[in-house]
Formats: C-alpha cells, structure tokens, sequence
C-alpha cells in the first residue's frame, strides 16, 4: 500500500542555492566551450576569450520568461480548443559593483575596445552615442553551490545577448556605484538556440541518479 512519504518522495539533499555567482561577456565572433565541465572530476572548460564583469550585488540574478500565446475559440466550447506559444523572450537581470572596461561598455552601450587611458594622467574618456546602435555580445552566466568535491556549477549560454535595459545610476556615500542591466537573450542564427542550461560539477555528477538522469 502506498503511503504519503512513497509518492512524495523527497530528497531534501537535492535542494539548490546559488552561493555565488559571476557574468563573462566575449565577442560574437568567440566560440562558446563545448561544455560546462570536463574529465573525470568535472572540473570547469576554459572560456578561452570571455571576460568577467566582476562583483555582482547581493541581490544576485533574476532571469525570466516572458511567454505569449494565441488561442482558437471553438463554437459552444467553454475554453479554447487550441493553444500556441507565438512567442518568448528570456531574460536576465544584475548589477555589477566593479567599475571594469567591460562593464562600462555594457552598460552605456560603447565599444571600448579602442580606448586607451592618457599616457600622462592615466584619464579615460569617451563619448555617448548620438545615434546609438543595438550591440550584441556572448554572455555566460555562472553560479556555483557548494565547495570542492561537492561542487555544483549552474550556468546559462547566451550566444547573442544584448542589453535591453539599464536603470538609474545613484552617487552617493552610502552605497557603491552600480551598473544595474537587463539582458536579453537572442537566437543565434548558427547555433540554433537563444538560452542553453548547463548543469555540472563533482557535486552534480555523484547526485545524477538521485536526480533521476540514469548513467
């Protein structure tokens, strides 16, 4: 006979956090690793050209999906016969605390690549765009619970990222300067996806069978 604890069948070493967590921005024109993780010990791929954006707030990352459908009402039916999903943007928010080269661009929308710092004062300026064009980027975002040999990364691959939306900047003595951005993901037209979920570590691989993905 079954009981409650059968069919509910919880396992509470399988609940999440994310600890810590950290946004690499590259290129479009840079190759996407393969995989999140490699070898026997899951250790983290190289991401060979991406740079970090450094420290984000503690209020960490939200990502949502925004979802639309249509549906066909049919003759004497109390609800739709037929639903479609017409559409679906995903998207990802944070705040960068670091005041970095790539943060700066991210965040006014610039290519800062040409920049240089003065060579007598050190000083670095640019300007804002006067006819501001859509920039895109490839982003990874990364987020890490546990430690060692029980580590867990959880990612996401954005091939074709853009900044849709930044908000007000504050100055004052009370809180750091911030970069707070939305970003949203798009389909890469070669890779074929918008949002990839990566999920690996040491920590992940000795919990697969629990989770119910069979070796």
């Amino acid at each position: 006979m079954a009981t409650f604890d059968t069919l509910a069948d919880f396992k509470d070493e399988l609940v999440r956090k994310v600890l810590a967590g950290a946004a690499l921005t590259a290129p479009t024109a840079t190759a996407l690793p393969a995989t999140l993780t490699s070898g026997a010990t899951s250790a983290l791929t190289e991401t060979t050209g991406f740079k970090s954006l450094g420290r984000i707030s503690d209020a960490g990352l939200s990502a949502s999906a925004d979802t639309e459908s249509s549906g066909v009402p049919g003759w004497g039916a109390l609800e739709d016969v037929r639903t479609d999903i017409i559409r679906r943007t995903s998207t990802f928010g944070f705040t960068c605390i670091e005041t970095r080269k790539e943060v700066l661009g991210l965040y006014y929308n610039q290519d800062l690549s040409g920049v240089t710092p003065d060579a007598t004062t050190g000083e670095v300026s640019f300007t804002e765009a006067t006819k501001p064009d859509t920039r895109y980027c490839r982003m990874i975002l990364l987020g890490v619970d546990g430690e060692g040999d029980n580590a867990i990364y959880i990612a996401r691959f954005l091939p074709r990222a853009t900044i849709s939306e930044i908000s007000e900047q504050t100055w004052s003595t009370a809180d750091a300067l911030a970069y707070q951005m939305t970003v949203t993901a798009k389909i890469d037209s070669t890779l074929g996806y918008a949002v990839k979920h990566l999920y690996g570590g040491p920590g992940w691989k000795a919990l697969n069978t629990k989770m119910g993905f069979a070796a």
